[in-house]
């Protein structure tokens, strides 16, 4: 069974290897014939080998005209835009003024041709630089004409670049224009629709040729130049003064009145300047305008004006400087609006800052002097009085204060700027208060008063005092709005005051002297002989001696005001030299001596009337200063 089943597979194994040879042999046939027909078809490529070349010899020569074609294009544009520069060159030479807006018509056609020049340039070059290299690899080679075409097409373009230079006919032709936008600008005041027109066209060009820097800088230096002329003019040498070259506070009162119109002036010219800088550059962009509004300003010293108030307001905190701020508010607030408008923009910050700081300082040094005002009135408890009796500085410079402070020109200044540092301050304000203060800055006065008066060692002089004190509060309150603060009885007490100090005064040093002549133990005989003509002597002798006295102690005082020193002589007349008189008609012609009765009758009424009269007087040049 093993035998059959190895025999069965030797059988099958046979037929397949039969199978493969036939196989074998058909594919050993096909392989001829294949052979056979390449051979033929190499025989046909050989033949075909020539045309090809040919072939690819045209296409060579086809892509070198396309590369010199793409090259000619650019190349001829450049030489036709180089001929136009050359052509506008020459119309350049001239001076913008003879044919301006040609001049600025040819300039921006030169910017423009530069610039296709520069453009035509460069691609000229990058086609022929693709030539020379396409024909260097195909070793088609031009030894000299191409690479010296290339040369020539850089040297070219580097010609454009170098029109754009400093020595460039374009930079030559900017000059001129520069000279040309000086000359339309140094016009003073606002220049007509024509100049602007040329300037606007000046300045267009300098835009579009990145020059703005140059062209602001010009700007500036001339218009605030004109300023500055302007305000030389004025006078300004007080703006850079400080408060010890003015001598004191007193010293630049007028300055100020002076620093407002000037401000007001140097205000307009800017505004003048403010529309200019926006109307001529007003195509720019938004910051320009503003950056050359604000660099004038600062240039031609607006901020020296700020610098002024901040020196007064920056000073010692006197009284008399409240007067002095109060005018300097006045003269901000007048031209706040126009400050607001003008220095509005970011530009302007150093300007805003400046004159919002002086604002505060002002506000807020004269709220601080006016709050202490008593305080101050009641420091000077300590101070001399006059030793002559007379007004003190202090009296009088308090009351023409108070009568200042209540007039049109600054309470209402001051009840706003009062208001304005309560808000400040997040605090209410009454406007009654200010009406308040000032009564009791007075009343604190007259308890002064009597605190000097005591101060007196002799109180004849202390009622010569008190007189020229009450009578000044009497007669500079009467008929102001002080004097209706005070009231009606405030003002009688004042009048009463002089009357009673008046009286005090006569009794305790005048009115002695009439008792001197005494007609006691002296009796006229028929005839009129005195019996005793020694006492009669004696007494004349005691009066003279106790008016020489008097005089000679109240010579030195004085009584300010002359009316009130001609009603005091009047009294002085009636008390002395009436009694006097009567006396000496009543004895002296009646004398039996030898001797002359000017020996013992030094004055004679009338030479005791000037004597008298003569008192009391304001010494010529007297200043009095407490």
């Amino acid at each position: 069974m093993a035998d059959f089943k190895g025999v069965a597979k030797l059988l099958a194994a046979k037929e397949m290897l039969k199978n493969s040879l036939e196989k074998s042999r058909e594919i050993s046939f096909e392989i001829k014939k294949t052979g056979s027909r390449l051979e033929k078809r190499g025989l046909r490529l050989e033949h075909l080998k020539p045309a090809i070349q040919d072939v690819a010899s045209s296409c060579a020569l086809y892509e070198i005209k396309l590369r010199v074609n793409r090259a000619v294009g650019p190349i001829i544009g450049v030489l036709k835009i180089f001929d136009l520069v050359n052509e506008l060159q020459w119309l350049l030479y001239y001076d913008p003024w003879v044919d301006f807006f040609g001049y600025i018509g040819n300039v921006k056609r030169l910017e423009e041709a530069l610039q296709l020049l520069s453009a035509n340039c460069a691609l000229a070059v990058l086609w022929m630089e693709d030539l020379v290299q396409f024909l260097q690899s195909k070793i088609v080679v031009d030894d000299w004409y191409l690479p010296h075409s290339l040369r020539l097409l850089k040297e070219l373009e580097e010609a454009g670049e170098r029109l754009h230079l400093r020595d460039g006919v374009l930079m030559a032709a900017f000059k001129k224009l520069e000279n040309e936008f000086r000359l339309l600008l140094e016009k003073d005041g606002y220049p007509s629709p024509h100049v602007i027109q040329k300037v606007q066209a000046i300045i267009e060009r300098f835009t579009a040729n990145d020059r703005m820097r140059r062209c602001v800088c010009i700007y500036v230096e001339v218009r605030s130049t004109i300023v500055r002329t302007a305000l030389q003019a004025l006078d300004l040498d007080y703006l850079h003064q400080s408060l010890s070259e003015h001598g004191s506070i007193q010293g630049i009162e007028g300055c100020i009145q002076q620093w407002g119109k000037d401000l007001e002036i140097v205000v307009k010219d800017l505004d003048v300047e403010h529309r200019l800088c926006k109307e001529l550059f007003q195509k720019a962009d938004n910051g320009v305008w503003m950056g050359c509004f604000e660099r004038i300003s600062l240039q031609s010293g607006i901020c020296d004006f700020i610098r002024f108030g901040d020196t007064v307001a920056g000073g010692k905190k006197e009284a008399i400087k409240l007067l002095n701020l109060l005018e300097i508010f006045t003269i901000l607030d007048r031209v706040r609006l126009d400050f607001n408008r003008l220095f509005s923009g970011k530009a302007c910050l150093e300007i805003q800052n400046q004159t919002r700081d002086l604002i505060k300082k002002v506000i807020t040094c004269i709220n601080e002097i006016f709050w202490d005002l008593s305080v101050q009135v009641e420091l000077t408890m300590i101070l001399r009085p006059p030793t002559d009796g007379s007004l003190p500085r202090m009296v009088s410079f308090v009351i023409d204060f108070c009568n200042q402070l209540f007039e049109d020109d600054y309470m209402p200044v001051l009840i706003q700027v009062l208001e304005i540092h309560r808000v400040w301050s997040r605090e209410s304000f009454n406007k009654e208060s200010i009406p308040l203060e000032v009564s009791n800055i007075i009343k604190k006065l007259e308890v002064n008063l009597g605190i000097w008066a005591e101060a007196y060692k002799d109180t004849a002089v202390a009622n010569i005092f008190l007189m020229n004190c009450h009578w000044y509060l009497y007669k500079n309150v009467r008929g102001t709005k002080v004097g209706d603060l005070m009231g009606e009885d405030w003002l009688t007490q004042q009048e009463e005051y002089v009357k009673h100090y008046k009286t005090i005064f006569l009794k305790e040093s005048w009115e002695r002297l009439p008792s001197l002549l005494s007609e006691d133990d002296l009796i006229l005989f028929p005839g009129g002989r005195a019996t005793d003509q020694n006492l009669v002597k004696k007494r004349l002798q005691e009066f003279t001696d106790a008016f020489d006295d008097i005089y000679d102690n109240q010579s030195r005082w004085i009584l300010s005001d002359e009316g009130l020193r001609l009603s005091t002589s009047r009294l002085l007349l009636q008390t002395v030299v009436v009694p006097y008189n009567d006396y000496i008609q009543k004895y002296i012609p009646f004398m039996e001596t030898e001797e002359d009765s000017s020996l013992y009758v030094k004055y004679s009424p009338m030479s005791l009337q000037n004597k008298i009269s003569s008192l009391f007087q304001q010494k010529t040049g007297y200043y009095k200063n407490t």
